[in-house]
């Protein structure tokens, strides 16, 4: 008697469960794209489907944490630097070589304008999948001194764009939240603020609240501009010294980082959230060039001895606090006579025109679709 034909269930010799969940989340989107969506046109629907790309988001977040995997902008596209090399990765079409604003990052996903504040696109750059909108649909970006967050809404988890601007001539700023699912907008406006300085453009979430490093001129003062979701309100925290400073979040902490009157970086954490008297140093970052003025924290290595910054928005940096001594990990934006450097130096005002400035950010590489965020 002939022997029946096998299904495609019986010939598969990993579990299908096994491979959703412990096998390929692991792997990055890119190889996943490169190297299995051909191989059959079942895997290809497997690393598609509604259930495998929230467990590949969740693993991705995963490896992200371990302070390996960034992006870095440059003019004509990002720079995906996953510790073992990089892998240039154009914008959507339009964006392109126009020095596009980052607006933020989420779910392996980055949102962007053009210079001429005409296209907001969302964008997912290791699928190379992207959506356009008309950027008069997000109005106050048009504005001044602006500040602005992407991602997912603390109370609703929907997408949302938040864009802060100053007001002028009155004085005052404003903090709108676009919905990216409809043309709904929230905002709240503060009166009597003028003068914003703002040390990185990117708001830092924590306990349902966004946080940009700023100086208010008329108040003559450092402070942590603050926007809380849940309230609708804009709030002020003090800054733990009077110093220009960044912002980043270790556990459930908010840190600083500012260079002294000494000119040596200093580290420090907010122990009880909002109160000023609660700031802690925690250490100097020390062997950086005294002519450099601002280390936008990244994140720490897995094993919390390393903190990564973006030094200058020149070059990653990583920084072991146990060795004292940096290592330059990216210098996809150095002039080129200074890439192959081994000493950590920022460049001259007269240098500073040559450079291919832009933001560098943790990243977690998605499946996920920027259409989904209309739906």
């Amino acid at each position: 008697m002939a022997g029946r034909t096998k299904t495609a269930e019986e010939n598969r010799h990993i579990p299908i469960d096994l491979l959703t969940e412990n096998i390929l989340p692991w792997i990055p989107v890119i190889h996943l794209f490169k190297n299995f969506r051909h191989v059959s046109k079942e895997l290809l629907q497997l690393i598609s489907s509604p259930k495998f790309i929230p467990i590949h988001l969740k693993k991705s977040y995963e490896r992200s944490k371990s302070g390996s995997r960034f992006l870095v902008t440059l003019p004509d596209g990002v720079v995906d630097y996953d510790g073992g090399g990089t892998t240039k990765i154009p914008y959507p079409p339009g964006f392109s070589g126009c020095r596009p604003t980052i607006l933020g990052s989420c779910d392996g996903l980055i949102c962007l304008v053009d210079k001429d504040i005409k296209k907001v696109s969302v964008f997912n750059p290791s699928t190379r999948e992207y959506q356009k909108r008309e950027a008069k649909r997000f109005l106050w970006l048009s504005w001044f001194k602006k500040v602005s967050w992407f991602g997912r809404h603390p109370c609703t988890g929907e997408y949302v764009l938040v864009v802060g601007s100053e007001i002028r001539p009155q004085g005052g700023f404003i903090v709108v939240v676009y919905k990216f699912s409809s043309p709904d907008s929230c905002f709240f406006q503060q009166r009597g603020w003028r003068g914003f300085i703002f040390f990185d453009a990117i708001g830092t979430l924590l306990h349902g609240v966004l946080h940009w490093p700023a100086y208010i001129e008329n108040g003559a003062r450092h402070v942590v501009f603050a926007y809380d979701f849940r309230r609708n309100e804009i709030m002020e925290i003090p800054a733990p010294g009077e110093f220009p400073f960044t912002l980043g979040v270790a556990g459930e902490c908010l840190f600083a980082i500012f260079r002294n009157a000494d000119k040596v970086f200093e580290l420090w954490t907010m122990r009880e959230y909002g109160v000023e008297g609660s700031w802690t140093k925690y250490a100097n970052i020390e062997g950086f060039d005294c002519n450099f003025q601002l280390l936008v924290p990244l994140g720490f290595s897995w094993n919390g001895n390393d903190l990564i910054v973006d030094a200058d928005g020149m070059f990653l940096t990583k920084y072991s606090f146990r060795d004292k001594a940096i290592t330059v990990l990216e210098t996809e934006r150095l002039i080129p006579e200074d890439s192959t450097r081994k000493v950590v130096r920022s460049v001259t005002a007269k240098e500073a025109h040559k450079l291919e400035n832009g933001k560098a950010f943790v990243f977690a590489d998605s499946f996920v679709s920027p259409h989904l965020m209309y739906n």
